[in-house]
Formats: structure tokens, C-alpha cells, sequence
């Protein structure tokens, strides 16, 4: 339980200072007219608990490929650029759905934010395949 409790704590922690693919790389997001192509871990709170998740973004579409609650793999998602940055995206799958904005750093991670925003601390990290680990 303790291994477990340091590795979320740890994996929180990577997700807030964004240590992952991207970082290092200079985003240009206000020449930025699509979400960047690849797998971004997420950590979102759903259903009141604090879930990861790992979306495929192909487009205009994004797939959960990978989540630490298997019932939310295959959940989908469709984004829609606002400007600078800045997407709208919606998720839907099982009994769950929600509008998000994500909001895109110089350094490739973003800030998500729920519609209606609780206060959450969520974001999206690029990273390399289906992991669950950074």
C-alpha cells in the first residue's frame, strides 16, 4: 500500500512539473492549430477519484489507450482548437462525460480544465507509448 501511495505520489509529482517527452522541445502555441500528434498521460478526477489515464491523439480524436481503471480504456474524445493553444475537448464513454479545455504550454504539457471547473489540478504530459509511469 505504501509502494503504491509513493508511486501515484510520484507520478503526481511528474505530471505538475511536466518531466517528460516535450520538455526541453519549444511549443509555438500560437501557431498551434491542432492538438500534437501522440500519447499524453493524464491524471483527471472522475467520479471523485483521482484516475490516470493515457490518450492516443491522432488529429482531432484522442482514445484512452492505457488507464489505471481498465473500465476507462476506449473512452473517446474529439478536440476542437479554440486558439492559442488553447482546445475543447469532449470525452465520452460508459457513464462518464465531460467538456475540458486544454490549455497548452511552451513546454508541450497542458493544463486541463473541466467544465464546470472544480478547482482540479489536471494536465496532459506527452509521453512515449501506453505508459501509466510518468
Amino acid at each position: 500500500m505504501m509502494n503504491a501511495m509513493l508511486r501515484m505520489l510520484m507520478v503526481v509529482m511528474l505530471l505538475a512539473i511536466g518531466l517528460e517527452r516535450g520538455c526541453g522541445e519549444e511549443v509555438d502555441i500560437t501557431t498551434m492549430r491542432a492538438v500534437p500528434p501522440g500519447n499524453y498521460l493524464c491524471n483527471l478526477r472522475i467520479h471523485g477519484k483521482e484516475e490516470l489515464l493515457n490518450f492516443e491523439v491522432k488529429g482531432t480524436e484522442l482514445l484512452c489507450v492505457n488507464a489505471k481503471e481498465k473500465g476507462m480504456i476506449g473512452l473517446r474524445g474529439k478536440t476542437h482548437w479554440i486558439g492559442n493553444g488553447v482546445f475543447m475537448t469532449r470525452l465520452e464513454g460508459g457513464d462518464y462525460v465531460a467538456t475540458q479545455f486544454w490549455v497548452f504550454s511552451k513546454d508541450g504539457t497542458a493544463v486541463i480544465k473541466e467544465v464546470p471547473d472544480r478547482g482540479e489540478k489536471q494536465r496532459a504530459v506527452p509521453v512515449t507509448g501506453e505508459t501509466l509511469d510518468k
